[in-house]
């Protein structure tokens, strides 16, 4: 029997025996190969509307249930229409910034549980990245 040159699937010719184990063989490769496509790097991108609020009672939050499956590794947020504070956030960091090209960067405190994530900051909505009315837009990779 010969097999294929890339996973090494058996292919079978009109007069090999044909064996239950091979079968086998040929399943776990590709149920190896199919699971390893699952650690592939993904993409988020989305928007919210900010509340106005800020604060730990406050924090804004992130879900990547539905789109990542696990948190992200990389999480940068900006406004949709301006320069104003933005953020970049690596998994595992339990404080972020948020900056603006005319001042210095604010501390959020940041949570990362689950597939979400949350922030807050204290100083205000605006360098929490949640002004009222505000959309702001987010890309995740993870």
């Amino acid at each position: 029997m010969t097999t294929t040159s890339n996973y090494k699937l058996s292919q079978w010719a009109a007069t090999d025996p044909v064996r239950r184990t091979d079968f086998n063989s040929d399943n776990a490769k590709i149920d190896a190969a199919i699971h390893a496509l699952s650690d592939c790097v993904r993409v988020a991108v989305g928007s919210y509307t900010g509340t106005g609020k800020y604060g730990s009672a406050n924090p804004c939050t992130l879900d990547f249930t539905s789109t990542l499956g696990r948190p992200p590794r990389l999480l940068v947020v900006m406004p949709e229409t301006s320069n104003y504070y933005w953020m970049l956030a690596i998994y595992g960091v339990k404080v972020a910034r948020s900056y603006h090209e005319q001042s210095n960067p604010y501390l959020m405190t940041m949570t990362w549980s689950g597939n979400s994530v949350k922030w807050y900051g204290t100083h205000s909505a605006d360098t929490q990245l949640n002004t009222s009315g505000r959309v702001y837009r987010y890309i995740a990779i993870g």
